[in-house]
């Protein structure tokens, strides 16, 4: 009886023991799948956090773009359009600092000069460092180690760590111990270099300074289609002078027409009524353009219009405001300028005019007459006919 007992208590034990061995088995299996649940949903969460941040970041980019195409669309000048760039890029999508270079041309050559940067602590504090405006400083084309340079050249995005290395070239020169502590402000954080091209020319670029340390693809995507919309800017602004200068320029001088002249002409009556200062009126015709046409036809004609045009602006001052009023008359508003000092300039026209030569023709003549507003007359309508009487006379 005991022996039975006994086997009975071993079969017991040996299925208990396979029980809890299952149990065991079990229960390690659902561990191993709970935490494989749990690390997949760790990956979710945080696969859920970086698109819910880059959704975030694609709404706030296409807030800016907004707000960059309300100004395009509102004709404000290019550089305010450039500066809501940099502006939006710093403060809705959060970069450090953000600037737009531009080149401009220089009898030395072509330079790159900061066109638009956005203002914050960031560009306070490098002020502060660099003693100056960080508009008094630009970088030459030919410093082809700076990767602003080089990027405008090479058309091509770049990546770069150091703030200094944005101003190697240029003039004045910064430095070491100031740009080392610009370095030492922004550390390890990324710069974006974008080139900017207009209708196939370079243009300039897009700088941006992350708050991170490097910049994903996506990022860089997003920064692509600002500098796109600068392109579009640039050209909507190019298109847009061009319509003005069309509205305000002779066609075939590029001097300014009757319609504008007559605007600058009230403009400095009053002027000069209010800071009782004399401007003089010179009006000009070019001699005998109808024999010119006859014997030489309408494009020698155009050539002798053409050939005043060029004489006035080579021997215009930057305030003074030459115009072509139709046919073969001109007239040039000589602001500041005296009696005196106008028979000088209309003299000085005489001559340039008479040494000018145009195919075909072996002199080109011009009357000229000249009038002083305070001087001889305090009436606009006066003032013009004094110096047609004066031309006529001429």
């Amino acid at each position: 009886m005991p022996s039975k007992w006994y086997k009975n208590f071993i079969d017991n034990a040996k299925l208990f023991g396979k029980k809890v061995h299952v149990l065991e088995t079990n229960v390690l299996e659902e561990r191993k799948r709970i935490k494989e649940i749990y690390e997949r949903n760790l990956i979710l969460e945080k696969e859920i956090s970086e698109k819910t941040e880059e959704l975030n970041r694609a709404n706030k980019s296409i807030l800016t773009l907004k707000h960059i195409w309300s100004s395009m669309n509102s004709s404000e000048p290019l550089s305010e359009v450039l500066s809501t760039v940099a502006k939006g890029l710093s403060e809705e999508l959060g970069y450090l600092q953000c600037m737009v270079f531009q080149i401009f041309e220089f009898e030395s050559g072509n330079r790159l000069k900061i066109r638009a940067i956005n203002e914050n602590r960031f560009s306070e504090r490098v002020a502060e460092i660099l003693s100056s405006s960080i508009f008094s400083y630009d970088i030459p084309m030919s410093a082809k180690k700076n990767p602003v340079v080089d990027a405008v050249l090479t058309n091509k995005t770049l990546e770069i760590k150091k703030f200094s290395n944005l101003f190697i070239g240029s003039t004045p020169h910064i430095e070491s111990e100031k740009t080392k502590e610009i370095d030492d402000i922004l550390g390890n954080k990324a710069i974006c270099i974008l080139p900017i091209r207009v209708q196939e020319n370079p243009f300039g670029c897009l700088v941006a300074i992350s708050s991170r340390n490097e910049i994903v693809p996506t990022e860089k995507n997003f920064l692509g289609l600002f500098a796109g919309q600068i392109e579009l800017a640039v050209t909507i602004a190019n298109l847009f002078e061009q319509i003005k200068k069309q509205a305000l320029t002779d066609g075939l001088t590029g001097l300014y027409n009757r319609r504008h002249f007559d605007q600058c002409l009230t403009t400095e009556v009053e002027r000069s009524i209010r800071l009782n200062q004399p401007f003089t009126l010179i009006t000009l015709d070019l001699d005998h353009l109808k024999k010119i046409n006859d014997n030489y036809g309408h494009s020698t004609g155009d050539e002798a219009i053409k050939k005043i045009g060029e004489v006035l602006k080579k021997n215009a001052r930057s305030v003074d405001i030459p115009a072509r009023f139709g046919g073969e008359e001109f007239a040039v508003i000589l602001p500041g300028i005296d009696i005196e000092g106008g028979i000088i300039a209309a003299e000085r026209l005489k001559t340039s005019i008479e040494e000018s030569s145009v195919k075909g023709i072996e002199t080109i003549t011009a009357s000229i007459g000249v009038a002083t507003f305070l001087r001889h007359t305090e009436s606009l309508s006066e003032l013009l006919e004094l110096a047609d009487q004066a031309m006529y006379r001429a």
